[in-house]
């Protein structure tokens, strides 16, 4: 069997949760002796958008297609033609039997369609709320705010002040840079990315930016009602989407996608990655910790502040994960953890010291703002020994049962936080307890095996019989 799966991002550069799941996916099929393409999109400013580069990495092929979001219409942000003839190009080169795909974003719409044109089974992975929400699929306002949900009265203001597509300037540049590097081979990439930083410190991050105009956000209103029919259309055009959560689902289903073709499916992970490490017995202050990336949306500064508020001795906190998307924000955090006692902010940790780290900590913080669908950082602690504290919403309410194996506190509140934290470490044994009831996270192998019935059933099914 040949399964072809299609990511926003990929390893080595992206190791955010859906990158890390599809990483493994693909090394447990490769590992049964299924053959395993992996398309993604990258943006590489000194090529054109549509550009397909081959590479490998530890045996797994893996095929880059350039998007440098330099598109000619807003409503390319979600239907890009480029890219619809990189897949259909893909998929004329490897002939899958079933297409997998685990992200649209900076991809296009038409994905799904062209798989049933093509007769080719398709299943989708459902990781966030990509499918309703056009800001990052994450369900956060352009203030920052949790979303009640989708409609052209909400979605028109913020589509309108998200930067979706490149400027006309930066549309200048990547020309220049593509054509130069025709013409030469010289790559501008890095030096046109470090300007780009240097610019953006030079006016500030854009938080103050006046609203858009009213023409704006009218005109981004219509185009959030076709992207709902479109999306809305890509869903029928899957074969099957599976996720994780069981809150996720409701949602979507909720706006019109994915009817009666959801299911859920428990994720299961390597749990090889700990290796042969023991827990340290904890002694002195209470270890908690943090780590994904650095970004407002996961409400970082939401655990440093009620972290500041812990009677000093008690606890410590390190911080880790990478600060490249939202660098004036995590440099803001480790201004701010500099000023509390046994507060540390540090950069992104690889598989051993991500092991090493979580088997230490007594408990983890995740602390996010949004609904997230189903964290891998949760369960990967989990398999580490090591409870919870999370935000009590989504799938992360999903995961961990308040004052069972862990702690659900309300997103954003700096107060019940600090409230919860404080309880805990004043009586660490309440952690031995979460410890003792936390349940078994699925192995990978036990979800590539009802995976693998998956594709198998669609495999066996004609997609315009099905």
């Amino acid at each position: 069997m040949r399964v072809l799966f299609v990511v926003h991002m990929f390893w080595p550069e992206h190791r955010a949760g859906v990158e890390t799941y599809t990483w493994q996916l693909a090394r447990g099929l490769m590992a049964r002796g299924i053959e395993v393409r992996v398309l993604t999109a990258r943006k590489v400013v000194s090529l054109q958008t549509g550009t397909m580069r081959h590479r490998s990495l530890d045996g797994l092929e893996i095929v880059e297609v350039t998007n440098n979001l330099d598109f000619e219409t807003p409503e390319a942000s979600w239907a890009e033609p480029a890219m619809e003839r990189a897949f259909r190009a893909a998929l004329d080169d490897f002939g899958p039997d079933l297409v997998h795909v685990q992200h649209l974003m900076h991809w296009s719409v038409a994905l799904p369609g062209i798989c049933r044109e093509a007769g080719i089974p398709v299943m989708g992975t459902l990781h966030d709320y990509w499918m309703v929400c056009g800001r990052m699929g994450q369900l956060i306002d352009a203030e920052g705010a949790r979303c009640p949900g989708p409609s052209a009265a909400r979605c028109g203001p913020c589509l309108a002040r998200t930067p979706l597509v490149q400027g006309e300037r930066a549309k200048r540049w990547i020309r220049r840079a593509s054509a130069l590097r025709r013409a030469t081979g010289l790559r501008l990439d890095a030096p046109l990315r470090a300007a780009e930083r240097w610019r953006r410190r030079l006016v500030g991050g854009g938080e103050d930016a006046p609203p858009p105009p009213a023409a704006e956000v009218a005109a981004w209103s219509s185009r959030w009602e076709r992207r709902r029919e479109d999306f809305r259309r890509a869903a029928r055009d899957f074969d099957l989407l599976v996720t994780p959560s069981a809150a996720l689902a409701a949602i979507l289903e909720a706006e019109g996608v994915g009817e009666g073709k959801i299911r859920r499916l428990p994720q299961g992970l390597d749990h090889d990655f700990v290796g042969g490490r023991t827990r340290r017995p904890r002694r002195g202050p209470v270890r908690l910790g943090f780590v994904g990336t650095l970004a407002p949306h996961k409400g970082v500064h939401v655990l440093l502040e009620a972290f500041a508020r812990l009677p000093a001795g008690l606890a410590t906190l390190a911080i880790h994960g990478p600060s490249r998307h939202h660098p004036d924000y995590a440099a803001g955090l480790v201004a701010r953890a500099a000023e509390i006692e046994g507060a540390s902010v540090g950069g992104p940790l690889d598989r051993a010291a991500l092991a090493d780290f979580l088997v230490d900590l007594d408990l983890l913080c995740v602390p996010s703002l949004w609904n997230e669908c189903c964290p891998l950082t949760i369960q990967e602690a989990a398999i580490a020994g090591t409870p919870s504290a999370v935000s009590g919403i989504g799938g992360m309410a999903e995961l961990v049962r308040d004052g069972v194996d862990g702690l659900q506190l309300p997103p954003g509140d700096v107060g019940a936080w600090a409230a919860g934290l404080e309880a805990v470490v004043r009586a660490p044994e309440r952690l031995d307890a979460f410890r003792a009831a936390m349940r078994p996270v699925p192995t990978l192998d036990e979800h590539l095996e009802a995976l693998l019935e998956l594709y198998r059933e669609r495999t066996a099914v004609r997609p315009a019989d099905g």
